[in-house]
């Protein structure tokens, strides 16, 4: 009989394999902090500034506000005891979160005031305070400013003419000195009335009104002791009309202080009279 395969010797072979276990190997963390930002006095809103840790970023521009003060810079302490980031700085980030302390300058005020320049009656607008950096708004001639002879001519930074001129409601930047503006004065020939020494009759005003209502008209006339031979109407120093023993203002004229002056010719006299009003 002939040996079959199973007959032969069972042999069992054994197969081993060897498998190793993966090695895991830990990735290093990566984390991040946040800067806030704090207004110390002033107002508004700024969003944190998230940054990875040892990483850098330029910090954001300020957007807090602090009514007659300047932003200056960032401290990470109210009191500026700190470290101080100037605007606009690169900002590293440490292991925590940070809060910068908005820093602020107070600002200095400066006087606007005015000057008649040899006027010969009327009173100068009040002189006004102003923080560097404010627009500034020129006042009119609302004190009836007048010189004999001439007409009101608006204002200069120099009495003579030859500095920086304004018109009346013309606004510039305050400085950091004292601005003073000098009336400035054009003959009054030019408007057909003589040039002359000061007046000697009376000239008043009828009709005019201390107050006068946005949108509103008001009819102010003219009335000499004698009669005359021309009259011309001046509104915040600024001719409105040549002729006419009166003169309407409004409705277009803005709310606040206003001044009007009529100047009368007699012969070769002038003669004037003025009155303020406020449009409210």
């Amino acid at each position: 009989m002939k040996k079959g395969l199973w007959s032969l010797p069972f042999i069992a072979v054994m197969v081993l394999v060897s498998c190793q276990s993966p090695v895991y190997q830990d990735l290093p963390t990566v984390s991040s902090n946040k800067v806030g930002f704090n207004a110390n006095g002033g107002s508004g809103n700024m969003p944190d500034l998230t940054i990875t840790t040892n990483d850098s970023a330029v910090l954001p521009a300020n957007t807090f506000a602090r009514s007659g003060y300047a932003f200056d810079g960032w401290n990470t302490s109210a009191d500026s005891s700190g470290t101080s980031y100037a605007a606009g700085a690169t900002f590293t980030m440490g292991a925590v979160a940070v809060t910068l302390y908005a820093q602020w300058t107070a600002l200095s005020s400066y006087d606007v005031s005015y000057d008649g320049n040899e006027n010969s009656g009327g009173t100068v607008p009040t002189a006004s305070s102003h923080l560097s950096g404010a627009s500034v708004t020129v006042r009119g001639n609302t004190g009836g400013l007048v010189k004999t002879g001439y007409a009101f001519a608006g204002w200069n930074t120099l009495a003579d003419g030859s500095g920086t001129a304004f018109a009346a409601g013309a606004t510039f930047t305050m400085g950091s000195a004292a601005v003073t503006l000098h009336a400035q004065w054009t003959s009054a020939s030019g408007n057909g009335l003589a040039v002359v020494d000061p007046p000697k009759a009376t000239v008043t005003l009828t009709g005019q009104s201390s107050f006068l209502a946005q949108n509103s008209i008001m009819k102010v006339s003219v009335s000499a002791s004698d009669s005359v031979d021309s009259c011309a109407w001046y509104l915040d120093g600024y001719l409105v009309q040549q002729g006419g023993a009166s003169c309407t203002v409004g409705p277009t004229l803005s709310i606040g202080a206003h001044g009007l002056v009529a100047i009368v010719g007699k012969g070769n006299a002038l003669f004037s009279a003025s009155c303020l009003f406020t449009v409210k």
